[in-house]
């Protein structure tokens, strides 16, 4: 009787034991969940920056490419300019104008073209050279 006692003493305080440390367990196991998803989370923001650092980079690339053609363009429109003369390289760029699929510009170009054959139909009259924008 008095080993059963005693073996029930030590079962009843094995199991209290076990009920003590399931809360600081379970305590432990929260933290380690709440970790992980602050590691989680400083890693999209990490992820996040890189790819708006990288967004950025392609950007200014993209950018400093656009104006590396557009003085690319300048500099052979003036060089052309100076080959063949204001007069001649006008008429080049309206054709070329004319000639690309441009949609809703069109009728603008168009217009710009009847402006221009107007004041070249008629260097003198004055009226005609006088453009204006509003």
């Amino acid at each position: 009787r008095k080993r059963q006692a005693e073996a029930e003493a030590a079962a009843e305080a094995q199991r209290a034991l076990e009920a003590a440390k399931k809360p600081v367990e379970e305590l432990m196991e929260a933290n380690q969940q709440k970790l992980a998803a602050q590691k989680e989370a400083e890693e999209a923001a990490r992820r996040k920056l890189e790819e708006e650092a990288a967004a950025e980079r392609l950007a200014e690339e993209a950018r400093l490419a656009e104006e590396d053609a557009l003085l690319r363009a300048e500099q052979d429109s003036e060089r052309r300019l100076q080959e063949v003369g204001a007069d001649e390289a006008c008429a080049e760029a309206l054709v070329s104008m004319m000639a690309a699929a441009v949609g809703d510009y069109r009728e603008v170009i168009e217009g710009l073209q009847g402006m221009i054959g107007t004041v070249a139909s008629e260097p003198a009259d004055a009226r005609v050279r006088l453009v204006r924008v509003g």
